[in-house]
This record gives structure tokens, C-alpha cells and sequence, in this order.
């Protein structure tokens, strides 16, 4: 035993000289293949490492998410408590209030009158309305309108919602400008019927009408629309202009049948209209407290031609009043243009043949909706003295017996905000001797504000 100890002493003594191993030997080989499945395992923990990470991220955005909407559910449902608390009428859902302001600077240079030099005058206008619409049904609605108005003690001025600034700042007068309602039937579509003070709502132009004027009767209007690019329509209006108790009313018949032409982008309107006034010397208008009636031709005669009769005047002629009209509507770059004329003839007895006819003509280029809108307006006209009356059409060119151009610029600095400047270069057409300035130029600057 002790002989076979030593000789396996003696055996490890010399393999460990010798570096020689009789035990296992790794080869190189060995050494790569465990390398390589060292590797390999690294490479399965990084993977697994960031598949645990992309879960968590997940996790982590769903959490977010259902929390997002588990603030939108609460706040959902606190809305819906408070609509059920505070629920209001169901009529007024269903009102539309809208309006103006509008401040005016307005100058009135070169004015002559029978040849003498009259001063320029500078003023300040003011302009506010409010209009509330009300959807009664699917088929009526309601209108009404408040606004500024002169001193109708001192005026009679049914074409402007303008005041002064004048009386040492007293309070200005405030009415009723539109009251009406209209009724749209289903069962005939295209058309639409109303009654009352109501707006504008057939094509002219301001050498008849002033965009200010309100109309107080009745109107119809039918357009037949089931051929996209030939479109007839007919409108007809019967307007009382005074009420008499002992006398016929002043009043005033419309008719305009007409059609729109639609290629592309492109509309045509053209119209034909009959206008009669009938028994306007038989009007009388009330001026205030204290004074006799007066005719509307002794309010003032606006240039149309008068006679007198004691301390009255009449107008010395009827108005029957044939019109031709047309629109064309088209864009130009995207731009919108409105290109326009109107001839009107005073087709009533005895109207001599250089007093019996109005011409307007013009374009605008633009439109003022948003901000930046920029638009161009001009227009070129002649009123000859009895063509039409004067106590209705534009107040800025004065009435009838007038010539002349306006052009106007219009910038919209918000939405909401427009600026607009405008200049005036009239005269009388014919010397008839009745009031009002010659000649003249007037400017004017105002920003509106809407809501």
C-alpha cells in the first residue's frame, strides 16, 4: 500500500512538471463553441430584457389612456347634469341675435349752391342695430330690428338709421327698423310669403333704394329651381307708404319677374320690374307736437319736381316706374366679382323726356367676410329730377336730380371688424331751383363692428 501511495505521488508531481493533463484537456474548439453559447445567452437576456421593457411602456400608456377618458366620461357626465339642471326653453334655443355698431367721420367738401361757395361742414354719425330672428317651425320665423334713427321731429328720413352727433351728447333715438314674419312652405319649395316692416329682399340697386329702407306691406316670391342652370323666379310686394283716415293711402305696387343663369362659377341675373306709386299727394306726415300735417313733398322734395298750393307742396308728377336690371357674379384668381347695371324710366303721364330716367352702373371686386378681406366698390350714376322718388333712394348721393360717382374701399382688420373709406363727387343734373347742394364732394371713414 504505502509503495502504491508514493508511485501516484510521484505521477502527479511529474504531470504537473510536465504541464501534461492525463484527466481532460480542453481544446481550442471547446473554448469558441462555449463562447459562443456564453453570447447567445447574453443575447436571449437583452431581448428579454426589452420585451419586459416594451410592456411596461405599454402598460404605462394604456394606464394614461383610460384615465384620459375616464376624465372624459366624468366630464360628459357632469354636462350632462348640469343641461339637466339648468335646461332652457326650448324657444330659446331656437333665437338668433345678431348686429352692429358703426362710427362714422364723414366731410363734405366744394359745395356750391346757385353758384355761391357754401362752407364745408364736418360731422360725426352713429350707427347701431340689433336684430333678433326666431324659428318658430321649420317653416316660420320671426324677425325683428332695433336701431338709430333722426329726430323725426326734425326729420323725416325713412332711408337711414344714421344719428348725429349733435345735441351736446342727449340721448339719441332708438326703434323699430324690422318686424315681420316669413313663412317658407315645404309643400312648395323655392318660394317664401311675409308681412310686416321687412328687409330688402328683391334685386335693385340704391338709385331706387336705400340698403337702410325697410318696407312696411306684404311680399311673395317663388323661384322654380329644378333646372340647375336656368332658374325663373317672380317677386311681388304691396307696401302702404301712409295711412290716411278721411283719404286714400299713399302706397306702392312691385312686380319683378326675373331668372338666374348659373355656368360653372359663373351667374347671370337679369330682371324686368314695375314699380307704382299711387295717391302720394294724398299722404300726410305728422311732424310733432303742436305743427300742421304736412305733405311728404313739403318734408323735402328730394330733387323731384313740386307745385304749391297754399303753404303745401305736391309732387307735380306720378311714378309708374319700368326697370331693367342684371347682376353678373363671378371669380376672377379666386376673387369674387359683381359686376352691375340698372335702367329705370318714369313711365308716367306728362313726365318730360330729360326727367324721366335713372342709370346706375358699376362693379365690386372682393368680398369682406374674415380677416385680410380686402373689396373695391364704384359705381357711376344719373338721377334725372322725376325719375324716382327721392325720399327713398340713396341719401348719400341725396335723392334724385343727382349725378355722379362713389367709390368705396373696405378692409376687414378682424372677422368680426371692418374699415371702409368712401368718397362722393355728385352734382345736379338738371337746375330746377329745389333744395339741395349743386355740387359737391363728400367723404366719408367708419369702422363696423359685428356680433
Amino acid at each position: 500500500m504505502k509503495k502504491l501511495f508514493l508511485s501516484l505521488l510521484l505521477v502527479g508531481i511529474i504531470t504537473g512538471i510536465t504541464g501534461t493533463s492525463i484527466v481532460y484537456a480542453i481544446s481550442e474548439q471547446d473554448i469558441t463553441d462555449r463562447l459562443e453559447r456564453l453570447r447567445e445567452s447574453v443575447e436571449r437576456q437583452q431581448e428579454e430584457i426589452r420585451y419586459l421593457k416594451q410592456q411596461l411602456e405599454e402598460q404605462k400608456a394604456a394606464a394614461e389612456e383610460a384615465k384620459e377618458r375616464e376624465a372624459v366620461e366624468i366630464k360628459k357626465a357632469v354636462a350632462q347634469e348640469v343641461k339637466e339642471k339648468i335646461k332652457l326653453p326650448g324657444w330659446v334655443k331656437r333665437i338668433n341675435i345678431s348686429g352692429d355698431v358703426r362710427t362714422r367721420y364723414e366731410a363734405i367738401w366744394n359745395r356750391e349752391e346757385k353758384d355761391e361757395n357754401l362752407k364745408d361742414r364736418n360731422k360725426g354719425r352713429l350707427r347701431a342695430r340689433l336684430f333678433i330672428n326666431t324659428k318658430v317651425s321649420d317653416e316660420f320665423t320671426g324677425y325683428l330690428g332695433l336701431g338709430t334713427n333722426w329726430d323725426f321731429a326734425k326729420h323725416y328720413k325713412a332711408k337711414t338709421v344714421n344719428d348725429d352727433m349733435t345735441g351736446y351728447g342727449s340721448t339719441k333715438n332708438f326703434g323699430l327698423i324690422r318686424c315681420y314674419g316669413e313663412y317658407k312652405p315645404k309643400w312648395l319649395s323655392g318660394s317664401k310669403f311675409g308681412a310686416g316692416k321687412y328687409k330688402l329682399n328683391f334685386l335693385y340697386t340704391d338709385i331706387l333704394w336705400d340698403p337702410d329702407c325697410n318696407p312696411e306691406g306684404v311680399y311673395g316670391y317663388y323661384m322654380y329651381k329644378r333646372f340647375k342652370m336656368f332658374q325663373p323666379f317672380l317677386y311681388g310686394s304691396w307696401n302702404i307708404l301712409d295711412e290716411q283716415k278721411n283719404d286714400s293711402d299713399p302706397r306702392l305696387t312691385t312686380i319683378q319677374p326675373g331668372f338666374d343663369l348659373n355656368f360653372g362659377n359663373v351667374k347671370w341675373t337679369l330682371a324686368g320690374s314695375y314699380h307704382g306709386y299711387a295717391n302720394l299727394n294724398k299722404g300726410q306726415v305728422y311732424v310733432c307736437e303742436g305743427k300742421k300735417d304736412q305733405t311728404m313733398a313739403d318734408l323735402c322734395t328730394y330733387g323731384n319736381s313740386t307745385y304749391t298750393i297754399g303753404s303745401h307742396k305736391y309732387y307735380l308728377y306720378s311714378f309708374r316706374l319700368l326697370e331693367g336690371i342684371t347682376n353678373l357674379n363671378f371669380k376672377f384668381a379666386n376673387i369674387p366679382v359683381n359686376i352691375f347695371f340698372d335702367y329705370i324710366e318714369n313711365t308716367a303721364d306728362d313726365v318730360p323726356g330729360d326727367h324721366d330716367t335713372a342709370i346706375s352702373t358699376g362693379f365690386k371686386v372682393g368680398e369682406n367676410k374674415k380677416k385680410g378681406d380686402l373689396s373695391l366698390y364704384f359705381k357711376w350714376s344719373k338721377i334725372e329730377p322725376d325719375s324716382t322718388l327721392g325720399i327713398f333712394n340713396d341719401s348719400d348721393f341725396y335723392g334724385s336730380n343727382r349725378k355722379g360717382t362713389k367709390t368705396k374701399i373696405s378692409y376687414n382688420a378682424w372677422d368680426w371688424l371692418t374699415l371702409n373709406a368712401a368718397i362722393f363727387f355728385t352734382e345736379e343734373e338738371k337746375d330746377t331751383g329745389n333744395d339741395g347742394d349743386d355740387k359737391e364732394t363728400r367723404f366719408m371713414t367708419d369702422f363696423v363692428a359685428k356680433f
